[in-house]
Order: structure tokens, then C-alpha cells, then sequence
């Protein structure tokens, strides 16, 4: 029996066999891997969108929400400041906002989450826009209207915080299941693909096994192929492109031909047409030969395009080079994204920076220098600077500046007249952007040239309600600067108007604190901290120190008789005389109603008393305009007869005033325990605590006039009125003097009647009426523990009539106190010829026919008499 004779064609036949079921696995494989791949790839680009575009929402609701946290934060500030309504951009920036949340709210929505918290939201924006439509510029701080608009406008802000960050929630949580879903389609992907691979190669092993040799050919055929393909098939999702070893393109797919604007045929057999870029520097393509860089591409177009190159080597079975698999995923939304989000991430913190350093008080010039930087650094410009405008010399004065390394700064003075952008916010009051200063024909814009800047932009700084300067960005390039370049000036600029602000509310308040308003001397506390600081140098160099005291010598009859007013000139007066006699380094201050206090170091006693000699020789040397011929009484004491004590050398020299008031006035007297008789404590803290209840109900008093402007300073006239009267009929000038007291707080009562019947216009109801007619009896209870009874007297019968028929107690003719009388007929005048709220001021020589009318009747007969000779002397006029 002969062996089996091989069969070489049917081997060849069955290779060929084999080879076909091979090649048919392998398609059916491949189809259904591109198949599943595709599928895959597709909810996996369906769910990167899906979380791209939560991302970008959540990005514009955070910002969203912080401009309205921003702005709510700035109302407050406003407040604190003692502004009223709202300033000017609040609405400005809530129309912006609210016009953003109406784009982010468009569209179809499937989260029912995200539906209830974007239609909360716009419902929140919607009263929160009623609210804010309203006009608030006459609301006062503290009305009833501005805590009605706190108590609508923080719920409605609150309840728009909390539903924009339930929406951000909602988007958050829409990126993260997003993403949750591309990782976990990817891991399925990769599963396939490994199961697939396994199968593949189990069915390759045992055909292998089958066609020996003649597979192991066409195995190695089909591998090197294989690698090629599956190479190919992981990045069909993105562009694709094969080159071989000399760099040409052997293959693309059509992504990669979208992305780059070129057909398959202007790619294929050429080396890429198109640079790649790093983030500083060019780079070919054969630089990249293994792993990823992130690059940036330009398209037929000169559209740059951000992407990430991959690439991976070819080799065939012997290990040799064949060229390279290149990915290129686009990244551009990804980067936009970021960017958006570092953006405003480096102006919250640039923000916050300047504001921490206005917050801690740095000094202007610091947080101006530190405002131009920020401002230069985010908007990524060669020059930052702020400025302020000189509306007198029509220009705007450079006060802070920051320039890149080698540049140079912006003029220190540029016209206000011109086109730069600076002169544009001085004209307009609002942000301006100027693109080509070379297109601007005017000094400002040729000033800025000849520096090298071709374009700028630039925020009005506003301190109050006026435009106190700018902030601005220029920079030496074309297109240099960036979309919402004013948006973002204007945040720094509304810091710089907070430390202007609060600098010189700072400076006022200093000045304030250490200065009397009315003389412009130091005050009560400037004095005592001065006299103790002088009082210690004195006693460590062992000079001598002394005090001296004025006082002006019935100065309240002046009052009474002139008026505050008048008063208040001649305080000034006597202020600018004692100020002239004082050398530098001594302190004059005002330290009581027309008591002054004289520090002089280095002045023993005899001294002392020569310069307070002096001073009473130059109150005397010439009359006060208006009154006449004033003096002054003058103590004195020396700190060596204090015992080194600022409170014995004040008390010492009080006594030694005391003294000369109490010896006839007009008069220097010098502390001396064989002369002056200190003042008892019991004594002191009566005349203290007297002097302490009249002038607080004299505020009282002065507080009741102002309810009204038309009644401001009511009381000071109709004592002034009461005085001229009594002076005519001739009282003494103690009682003269009693009668002003009295006059000053003869409506103090009305403290107790209701505004809305006080200031009624029209016919009052008789409620209404009696609610009127309390205040004369309050007023005399009000006053009875500080003034004389008869002064009580006067308030309380101020309303009663000549008939009879008045109020509280029904007096008529002599029965009414004289004081009284006197008092019913200055208080008529001043109502009469005054602007009330329920009616018009009559002249005065309609105020004469009704009280020639009313003589006898309401008005006691011999006041309205000297009333009429007054004013036909002229001495009585009309008030204007």
C-alpha cells in the first residue's frame, strides 16, 4: 500500500479557503467594530455637547449671579455712605443682566429641575425689574418708602440668588452626568474592542495553525494591515491623517478636511500645508513622533483653531518605520470655556485685591497705582492708569500709573477737549473706547500717538454724583484691546471713587473731629488733649505753662437781641481777634457757646495776663458790625500754681473767669488763693446742670421748628421779635433777657402733636383742633423744672386771647400775664409773614391790617401799638 500522494492544489485550495474565511471574519469584524465604534462615538460626542454646553450655562450663571451679588453689595455700600434710591448703573446693570438671563432661559428644556428653577428665576428677575422701575431720587434714607423698598427689594434679590443657584446646581449636575456618561460609554467601547481583538486572534491562532506556511504570509499581510486599520478606526472620530516616513500624507479622513478648510485631494501626497503652533513657538509635524501636544492650527482661512496632536508610529512586521497615525481632537469650545472661566477668575481676584486695599485705608496714591497694574495685567495692555479731571484747567492729571518693562507712561496732562477716551468719559460721563487714535483728529489723540498707543478705553470715576476722573487702558497694539474692556474698567473704577470717597471723608471727619465749625478753632477735645500734651512736656523740660480763659461779656443779650444769627457772626469775629494775638505754637480754642481757651507754652503767669490784657484791649478797640461795642473777661493761671495737673491748672483758671465775670466784667484776673474764692462743688454742678437743661430743651425746641423748613428757627425769631417789643415798652434788660428764655422754648410742647396735624393744610377737624391746643400746657409743664415761674407763666398763656376766648385756660385782658401778651403777638407776626403749609406769607402791611383788625380782641392792645410804631420806624420788617 502506497503512502497518501499530497495534494499541493488542494492545500493551495484550502489556504486559499482558509485565507477567504479568514479575510471574511476579519471584514465581518472590522464592519462591526466601525459599526459599534461609530455608534459609540456618537453618544459619546452627543454626551460631550451635552456637558460643553452645561458647562458654558453654568459659567454664564455664575457670573450672572455675581453681578447680581455685586450690585446688591454696592446698594448697601451706597446706604452706608448715606446715599438714598439707587445709583445710576443699578439699573443700567440689572437691564444687562436681566437680558443675559433671558438668553440662558431660551430654548427647549427636558431637566424639570432646571424648568422650575429658570421659570423661578425669571419670575424672581421680573419683580425684582417692577421694583427697581420705580423712581426713588426723592426717597429720604430711613423714610417709610426706603425701608418699604429694603423690605421688597431683599426678599426679591435673595429669592433671585437662590434660584439662579438652584439652576447652577442643575447645570452642574447635568456636566457631571454628562460626563459620567462619555466615561462610561468609553469604558463599554474599550471592552468591545478587547473582546473583539481576543476573538480575532483566536480565530487567526488556529487558521494559522491550519495554513502553516502559506498563512504565515498572508498572517503577516493581514497584521500589518490590521495595525494600520485599527489605528485608524480609534480615531475616526476625530481628524486623521497618515504620513509616511518622509512626512507626506498618505491618507485623511473627512473631519480632519472640515476642520482645516482643504479637500482630501489638496492633502493627500503632500506634506501638511498647514503650521502648526505651540503656545510660543512654531513646531513641525515630524516634531511630534510619539504622545500629545496641544498645538494651534490655522485653516485655509487664517482661522486659528485649538487642538490636541496625537501621534502614534507605524512599523511593519520586521520592526521597520512605515510613517505615522496622527489624531487631531478640536478643543476650541473646551478652551473657550476655560478661558472665560480664568478670565474671570483673575478679575475677581484683581478685584479683590484693590478692594482689600481700600478696605485696610491704604493711601490714594497706593491704591491708584495698584488699580492702573490690575487694570493693565487683566486686559493683558502695555499701560494702566487712572485720572483726575481738572475741571478748571480743562485737563486731566495722571495720579496713578503702571507701564510694561521698556514702555513709556501716558502723558502726565491731557486735554480734556480731544478724542481720547479719557477726554470722551469727561464730556459724556460714560465709558468710552477709542480703536485708532490715528482716526482721531485732535491734541489728546496725537498726545497719545506720539507715546506709541494706538488705542485705548477708558470708565468715568465717580465720587457722589460727580465725575471725578477715569480709569483707563491704552495699548501700542492693533486690536489690542478686548471685547467688554469698558465692562470691566468700570468695576475698578467704582473702587476708586470708594477711596476718593472715603479719603475725603476721612479728611472731613479728621477736620470735623479737631475744629470748631462756626470759628474754625480746635475744639473742646483738640483743647484737652493739647493741654495735656503741653502740660507733660512742660513739667519733663521744667518750662513754664499757663492757661488763660475768655469769655464774652453778655454775649446772650446779643443773642436775644440780634438774633443766633448775629450771634454766630460775632463769635467769629471775636475768634479771628483772639487768633491774631496768638503766637505760633500756642493753641486757641473754643470750648463753650462764647467761652475761648488760650494755651500758652513757654508763658509764666505775668505774661500770660499781658497777652490776655491784650487780647481785651482788641475786643474793645472797635465796635462788632450790626452790635455795637462788646469786652471780654479774661482768667488766668499759671501751672505752677496747679501743682503739674491739666485738670487744677483748667479749674484754676475757670475760678480766676468766675471771679472777674463776678466782679464787674471786662477784666483780666490771674489765679491767685489770697484773690480768687474757687467755686464750691455743689455750686458747680447746679450751674452745670442748669445751663446742661436749658440748652438740651433748646435743641428739643429747635428740633420742633425743623419738622418744617417753612418753621426752621421759628423760635429764635419770635424771641427776637419779643425782645424789639419789650425793649419798647421798657423793660429792664434782665427781664428782657427772661422773656427770651421763655420765647426760645415757647412751642417745645408741639413735640406732642402728630405731624399729619401739625402740618395739615386746610380746615382742621375739631379732634384735630384740641390735639393743636395741648401744646401751649405741655410746652409750660416741659420748661417748669428749668425756668423761673413766671417764665412758665408765659409759656403756658401765649395763646390765650384779649376777649377771652383762648386756650389752655381762658384768661382775658389783665388776667394774661404781660410776658404772654408780648409773646401772642411776635409769635402772630412770625406766622404771619412766614411760608406755612397752609398758606402763603401776607407782607407786612397786610400783617399790620389784621393785627390793627385783632387789637382788643385776640391781641392785648398796647403791644400791637408799639408793634405799628415799630414798623413805621422801619425797625420791623417782613421776613424774606
Amino acid at each position: 500500500m502506497s503512502p497518501p500522494r499530497y495534494d499541493e492544489g488542494a492545500d493551495a485550495r484550502r489556504v486559499r479557503r482558509l485565507q477567504r474565511v479568514q479575510v471574511g471574519i476579519l471584514v465581518g469584524a472590522v464592519v462591526l467594530v466601525v459599526a459599534l465604534v461609530g455608534l459609540f462615538a456618537r453618544q459619546i460626542l452627543q454626551a460631550e455637547d451635552r456637558a460643553d454646553s452645561a458647562r458654558v450655562s453654568q459659567v454664564q450663571l455664575v457670573e450672572l449671579r455675581e453681578l447680581l451679588r455685586h450690585e446688591y453689595q454696592l446698594f448697601w455700600e451706597h446706604r452706608a455712605l448715606g446715599g438714598s434710591g439707587l445709583q445710576p448703573g443699578t439699573r443700567q446693570a440689572f437691564q444687562v443682566g436681566r437680558a443675559r438671563l433671558g438668553q440662558l432661559a431660551a430654548g427647549p428644556v427636558d431637566d424639570p429641575a432646571e424648568a422650575r428653577a429658570r421659570a423661578a428665576s425669571i419670575a424672581a428677575g421680573d419683580r425684582l425689574g417692577a421694583v427697581l422701575a420705580r423712581d426713588y431720587s426723592h426717597v429720604r434714607p430711613g423714610s417709610l418708602e426706603d425701608r418699604r423698598l429694603i423690605a421688597q427689594a431683599v426678599p426679591v434679590i435673595n429669592a433671585l440668588d437662590g434660584d439662579l443657584s438652584s439652576w447652577i446646581d442643575r447645570k452642574r449636575a447635568q456636566t457631571e452626568s454628562a460626563n459620567a456618561t462619555v466615561t462610561r460609554l468609553t469604558r463599554r467601547l474599550v471592552g468591545i474592542l478587547v473582546g473583539f481583538g481576543a476573538a480575532i486572534l483566536v480565530v487567526g491562532v488556529l487558521l494559522w495553525l491550519l495554513v502553516e506556511r502559506a498563512r504565515d504570509r498572508v498572517a503577516r499581510a493581514l497584521g500589518s494591515e490590521h495595525r494600520a486599520r485599527g489605528a485608524i478606526i480609534a480615531a475616526v472620530q476625530d481628524g486623521l491623517l497618515v504620513t509616511d516616513t518622509g512626512g507626506a500624507i498618505v491618507e485623511v479622513n473627512d473631519r480632519l478636511c472640515e476642520m482645516t478648510g482643504r479637500s482630501r485631494d489638496a492633502l493627500v501626497g503632500r506634506e501638511p500645508p498647514y503650521p502648526f503652533e505651540a503656545p510660543y513657538a512654531p513646531v513641525s509635524i515630524a516634531e511630534v513622533e510619539d504622545g500629545e501636544r496641544d498645538v494651534v492650527i490655522r485653516g485655509a482661512d487664517g482661522g486659528e483653531l485649538a487642538v490636541i496632536l496625537a501621534a502614534s508610529p507605524l512599523v511593519d512586521d520586521a520592526g521597520r518605520p512605515r510613517g505615522h497615525v496622527r489624531t487631531i481632537k478640536d478643543i476650541t469650545r473646551r478652551r473657550r470655556a476655560e478661558a472665560e472661566l480664568r478670565g474671570l477668575a483673575a478679575e475677581q481676584a484683581a478685584l479683590s485685591r484693590v478692594a482689600t486695599a481700600v478696605a485696610e485705608g491704604a493711601e490714594p496714591d497706593e491704591v491708584f497705582r495698584l488699580v492702573a497694574l490690575e487694570v493693565a495685567g487683566l486686559l493683558g495692555v502695555e499701560a494702566g492708569v487712572v485720572n483726575r479731571f481738572d475741571r478748571q484747567l480743562g485737563r486731566a492729571e495722571r495720579v496713578g500709573v503702571w507701564v510694561a518693562h521698556g514702555g513709556e507712561p501716558p502723558p502726565e496732562r491731557l486735554p480734556l477737549d480731544g478724542g481720547a477716551a479719557t477726554a470722551r468719559v469727561f464730556r459724556t460721563g460714560a465709558p468710552a473706547r477709542v480703536d485708532h487714535y490715528r482716526r482721531v483728529d485732535s491734541r489728546s489723540g496725537q498726545q497719545m500717538l506720539e507715546r506709541g498707543y494706538v488705542s485705548g478705553v477708558a470708565a468715568p470715576v465717580r465720587v457722589g454724583d460727580k465725575v471725578w476722573g477715569a480709569v483707563a487702558a491704552v495699548t501700542t497694539r492693533e486690536g489690542g484691546l478686548s471685547a467688554g474692556a469698558a465692562l470691566r474698567l468700570a468695576r475698578f473704577a467704582e473702587l476708586v471713587g470708594l477711596t476718593v470717597a472715603n479719603t475725603d471723608a476721612r479728611a472731613r471727619l479728621a477736620a470735623q473731629a479737631a475744629t470748631d465749625p462756626l470759628t474754625g478753632l480746635a475744639n473742646h477735645r483738640t483743647f484737652h488733649e493739647r493741654l495735656d500734651t503741653e502740660v507733660t512736656s512742660a513739667l519733663e523740660r521744667d518750662a513754664p505753662l499757663s492757661l488763660v480763659l475768655l469769655d464774652l461779656d453778655h454775649f446772650k443779650d446779643v443773642n436775644d437781641a440780634f438774633g443766633h444769627q448775629v450771634g454766630d457772626t460775632v463769635l467769629a469775629e471775636a475768634a479771628r481777634r483772639i487768633a491774631r494775638e496768638a503766637r505760633f505754637g500756642e493753641l486757641v480754642a473754643r470750648i463753650g457757646g462764647e467761652e475761648f481757651a488760650w494755651i500758652l507754652p513757654g508763658s509764666d503767669g505775668l505774661n500770660a495776663w499781658t497777652a490776655a490784657e491784650r487780647v481785651r484791649r482788641a475786643m474793645a478797640a472797635r465796635p462788632f458790625e450790626g452790635v455795637g461795642e462788646l469786652s471780654v473777661s479774661a482768667g488766668v493761671c499759671d501751672l505752677a500754681q496747679a501743682d503739674g495737673s491739666a485738670d487744677t491748672l483748667l479749674r484754676l483758671a475757670d475760678g480766676a473767669l468766675y471771679w472777674a465775670k463776678a466782679n464787674g466784667r471786662d477784666q483780666t484776673v490771674s489765679y491767685s488763693p489770697d484773690v480768687v474764692e474757687e467755686l464750691s462743688v455743689e455750686q458747680r454742678a447746679f450751674r452745670l446742670a442748669n445751663a446742661q437743661a436749658v440748652t438740651a430743651l433748646r435743641a428739643l425746641a429747635r428740633a420742633v421748628d425743623a419738622k418744617d423748613p417753612s418753621t426752621a428757627r421759628h423760635s429764635e425769631r419770635v424771641a427776637a421779635m419779643a425782645v424789639r417789643l419789650a425793649h419798647a415798652l421798657g423793660w429792664s434788660g434782665e427781664r428782657m433777657a427772661e422773656l427770651s428764655e421763655a420765647a426760645l422754648l415757647h412751642d417745645v410742647g408741639k413735640i406732642g402733636v402728630p405731624d399729619a396735624v401739625l402740618f395739615k393744610p386746610g380746615r382742621l377737624t375739631p379732634s384735630e383742633v384740641d390735639a393743636i391746643r395741648v401744646h401751649a400746657a405741655l410746652s409750660a409743664e416741659i420748661v417748669s423744672d428749668v425756668l423761673a415761674d413766671e417764665q412758665v407763666a408765659w409759656v403756658r398763656a401765649h395763646h390765650e386771647r384779649w376777649e377771652g376766648d383762648g386756650y389752655p385756660d381762658g384768661l382775658s385782658g389783665d388776667e394774661i400775664p404781660d410776658g404772654a401778651r408780648i409773646l401772642a403777638v411776635a409769635d402772630a407776626w412770625d406766622a404771619m409773614t412766614s411760608v406755612r403749609v397752609y398758606g402763603e406769607p401776607r407782607t407786612a402791611s397786610e400783617a399790620m391790617e389784621e393785627f390793627a383788625r385783632s387789637a382788643g380782641s385776640q391781641f392785648a392792645p398796647e403791644v400791637v401799638a408799639v408793634l405799628e410804631r415799630l414798623w413805621s420806624a422801619g425797625e420791623v420788617t417782613a421776613r424774606r
